[in-house]
């Protein structure tokens, strides 16, 4: 057993487990925090977990993450409990430490968390056929559910786990600090995608600005709605099924809309988000409407959750955060990389262009997006 492995199994013996750990595996699903799949004999089974080391540099008071995902996950599970629905959702379940804490902080201060592993299927893309507008719809459906457990939820009791996260104006801010400061002197090698930053800056405070004077409410929202932060039953022989939504390290008082945008960003597009050939990144409107009719729609004929404030905006807040997006990439690149992980040189940066390619094809189809809002959201 290597040094590593040891360590790993030092942390998960302080997690109340259900046996003893016979195999540890690394996940590199994700950016951000560092997981562990790790599989437990109990009896004759074997039961998995999943073990992270949570990011502080990213997020800088992880106790402060805890405490949030415990009252979503409360939340939740009692929810879900009570009542059947459309797109029935398990919370993710937390492993208390022996203690009875939610996370264990080491001796080098690193944060630890587990929870029981959800057994099932993502997708880091939507698949471009008619099964694939049938796992949109339900991964829409399915963080809208999320959204709808979340509803009675006082916002003012969450904590901000990222100071700005979808704070547009600043997000724009940093990228100019960052262009002026050229640190890494790469702003030569990303001069055509710093122009099209500049060209779209009118889009800053489209969702920011209303939000904070109180025409659009403040909501208990997720804030990285990818479709890969919903796990798929697996083995469901009626149509794509979700089970949980996961990732939920930026829940936090929010706007629907930020969620709607990155579900649509994230989804729309069949290439992937570091995608080189540029000539390929379009929006797939059969695909829009398939998260609009899953996200927006309410199927037990009750009143939509979207005010009427926040459905004029829904086709503004795709661009708004696909906009966000590449600016983050963007920044991240003239700074050095040092947020998002990276598996090759520029690779922040032809995250960035890709961005930019999906937000310029929105605005040519924002007539077809606006058409399909008014025909998929009833009022």
């Amino acid at each position: 057993m290597n040094e590593m492995i040891q360590r790993l199994c030092s942390i998960l013996d302080v997690f109340e487990l259900a046996g003893d750990v016979v195999d540890i595996i690394p996940c590199k699903a994700g950016h951000i925090n560092d997981t562990f799949i790790a599989a437990v004999q109990a009896g004759k089974e074997v039961e998995r977990y999943t073990l992270q080391r949570i990011n502080s540099v990213v997020f800088p008071r992880p106790d402060l993450i805890m405490h949030n995902i415990r009252i979503v996950t409360e939340a939740i599970e009692k929810k879900a409990g009570g009542e059947r629905g459309d797109c029935d959702l398990r919370p993710l379940a937390l492993v208390q430490t022996r203690a009875g804490e939610s996370y264990y902080k080491d001796d080098d201060g690193a944060y630890w968390r587990c929870y029981h592993y959800v057994e099932g299927i993502t997708y880091n893309q939507v698949p471009p056929d008619k099964e694939g507008l049938l796992i949109a719809r339900e991964a829409a459906a399915a963080f809208r559910r999320f959204g709808d457990h979340l509803g009675k939820l006082n916002v003012r009791n969450l904590h901000v786990t990222i100071e700005d996260f979808h704070n547009t104006p600043v997000r724009f801010a940093r990228l100019r600090e960052a262009i002026a400061g050229d640190s890494h002197k790469r702003t030569h090698d990303a001069s055509r995608e710093i122009e099209s930053a500049l060209a779209w800056e009118d889009l800053c405070g489209a969702i920011t600005e209303p939000l904070q004077r109180g025409h659009i409410p403040l909501r208990v929202t997720h804030n990285d709605t990818k479709i890969n932060n919903v796990v798929f039953d697996d083995d469901c022989k009626q149509g794509p099924k979700a089970l949980c939504v996961i990732d939920l390290d930026t829940v936090m008082p929010g706007s629907l809309l930020f969620d709607f945008g990155d579900l649509v960003r994230s989804s729309v597009c069949e290439r992937s988000e570091d995608e080189t050939d540029l000539d390929t990144i379009q929006i797939n409107l059969k695909i829009f409407e398939a998260l609009v009719g899953g996200f927006c729609t309410n199927p037990g004929g009750g009143p939509p959750s979207l005010t009427q404030s926040e459905r004029e905006l829904l086709v503004t807040a795709c661009l708004v955060i696909t906009f966000e997006t590449a600016v983050r990439f963007l920044t991240d690149y003239l700074m050095g990389d040092v947020y998002f992980r990276t598996e090759r040189p520029r690779h922040n940066l032809d995250r960035a262009r890709t961005q930019f390619r999906l937000l310029a094809d929105m605005e040519r189809k924002r007539g077809a997006l606006e058409q399909i809002i008014t025909e998929n959201v009833q009022w």
